[in-house]
């Protein structure tokens, strides 16, 4: 089963939640979709040429992986990492401004099968991103029976528009 934290942020806050990663971790950074191979990693959360494509993958290189990529079939061939629900990654979905959808972190730990990775030690890893949010928010909101966690800048944003 899978493990998520619900987040909104802005784009101030990916920085600051990117750097979070940068400076304690060892990550690589990929996007959910690309015109090449190359272009699916990227340096930052907010460098996301396609904005429309709201999730990054999150990879911490201390675990062992090898990305394989495929392309979609649809008529704009684009590239994607086919193993990603089986791999150690964390997924961050940004959160959506427009329609008011918050995002999330997600890992799918044995959602997808089996793991080729040492679940403990990743948990590890898990448990201290959720552990910075929770430290780093401003404030939560329950709705539908879960937390909603919302970084700094997320937090004022959300109190102007209510």
């Amino acid at each position: 089963m899978g493990r998520q934290l619900q987040i909104c942020t802005s784009i101030k806050d990916d920085e600051q939640f990117h750097s979070f990663f940068t400076q304690n971790f060892d990550c690589m950074f990929f996007q959910s979709f690309a015109r090449t191979k190359e272009e699916l990693t990227i340096n930052g959360f907010t460098d996301n040429p396609n904005p429309v494509l709201n999730k990054i993958l999150i990879w911490n290189q201390q675990f062992n992986w090898e990305p394989t990529y495929k392309q979609t079939i649809t008529k704009e061939k684009l590239f994607y990492i086919d193993n990603a629900g089986s791999a150690p990654l964390i997924e961050f979905t940004k959160t959506n401004w427009n329609n008011f959808e918050q995002g999330r972190i997600y890992w799918s730990k044995d959602f997808s099968g089996p793991v080729q990775y040492d679940v403990k030690e990743f948990e590890i890893f898990f448990n201290s991103i959720t552990k910075w949010i929770k430290r780093n928010s401003n404030g939560k909101v329950r709705w539908a029976n879960c937390n909603i966690y919302f970084l700094q800048e997320a937090w004022k944003i959300y109190n102007e528009r209510k």
